[in-house]
């Protein structure tokens, strides 16, 4: 059955998510499978999908990387997560989040049964969730994420984890919405720590230290010192308590069922903050974004490093090379037809 699934993952987005408890049971190859409550969730969410596909099936355009319409840049800490959405090949406000975590959370980490692996995997959820809050059209767009926890890239990539129970359910969470949206994978790549000092500042200025003085007003921080052209500001988002509570569950090892995950709507109402300078071009609407008349990112203060400097649009497209060669099949040579079939 394991093996059926696998071949019907390959045409579902972020399909390679929906495995840990089945891996998980099967580890060491018992004789017999034990069943589970997380096993059995499982199942269920898998014949939701494959019903779900028969009236919704997939893009094949979306099986296939492509360079990201959106970036952000992300950080989680044992105090909080946060970070900065910007634009990618598609213009974007520059948007500023974080969260602070639970006191239940925060004692956890403590106690070392969540690690920082588990809380930079959430920011990555948390990261997404903002955009499909922002925008108001998702299908067919691509996220790109950028943290500087290997552990939470690589199991984004990898789609589970060995190690980690709450990484898996933090996967199937993000998967579950990623399918409901229509969107294309949420692709994640590693940047070095120095280089996400915006992400740092949103996530650690809970506690007094380095970026408290971003605490007192974390829009005014940012535009004074990572300030925007043309009179630009940056803007703050607050993602619903209604999402974040279900990444919260899936920390304290709660797995929220599926209808659940299914019923998290926008609400629609204004939840961004700015600074004291007007910004332009920009209200709540919320943004559109997917449409063929959408302007693509030519404003050089929309696109930014994680470090806050500028960029370029071949700076942020390098960046997502390595990711895109990955992902995509390999090209048959010009001569195929003419090449000998190896003996087996």
């Amino acid at each position: 059955m394991a093996g059926s699934l696998m071949h019907a993952s390959f045409g579902l987005v972020g399909g390679k998510a929906m495995f840990s408890p089945i891996w998980k049971a099967m580890e060491g190859s018992p004789k017999f499978i034990q069943f589970n409550p997380a096993l059995l969730e499982c199942l269920k969410d898998w014949k939701y999908i494959l019903k779900n596909m028969m009236k919704n099936p997939t893009d094949i355009s979306l099986l296939v990387a492509e360079y990201p319409h959106y970036t952000a840049y992300l950080d989680a800490c044992g105090l909080g997560a946060g970070g900065v959405l910007l634009a990618g090949s598609l213009d974007f406000p520059p948007i500023v989040w974080q969260i602070e975590w639970p006191t239940e959370i925060k004692e956890r980490f403590k106690k070392h049964e969540i690690t920082i692996n588990d809380l930079e995997l959430a920011a990555i959820v948390l990261a997404w969730l903002s955009f499909e809050n922002i925008l108001t059209d998702m299908s067919n767009i691509r996220i790109g994420l950028s943290c500087d926890n290997t552990s939470a890239v690589a199991w984004n990539q990898k789609g589970s984890s060995s190690t980690s129970k709450v990484a898996g359910r933090l996967l199937r969470m993000l998967y579950l919405r990623v399918r409901d949206k229509g969107a294309g994978e949420a692709m994640t790549t590693n940047i070095a720590g120095i280089h996400n000092v915006l992400a740092d500042i949103a996530s650690r200025a809970f506690k007094d230290g380095k970026f408290f003085a971003a605490n007192q007003n974390l829009i005014s921080y940012f535009n004074s010192h990572f300030p925007l052209q043309q009179n630009e500001s940056w803007q703050q988002f607050h993602l619903p308590i209604e999402w974040t509570s279900r990444v919260m569950s899936c920390l304290l090892g709660k797995q929220p069922a599926v209808e659940s995950l299914r019923r998290l709507k926008r609400t629609g109402k204004s939840t961004l903050g700015t600074g004291s300078t007007t910004v332009k071009n920009f209200k709540w609407t919320p943004y559109s974004d997917s449409t063929q008349t959408q302007k693509s990112a030519s404003q050089p203060w929309h696109l930014l490093h994680g470090s806050g400097k500028v960029a370029t649009a071949m700076e942020l497209q390098s960046k997502w090379d390595k990711s895109l060669k990955h992902s995509r099949p390999s090209p048959r040579p010009l001569n195929w037809q003419e090449q000998p079939v190896p003996s087996t």
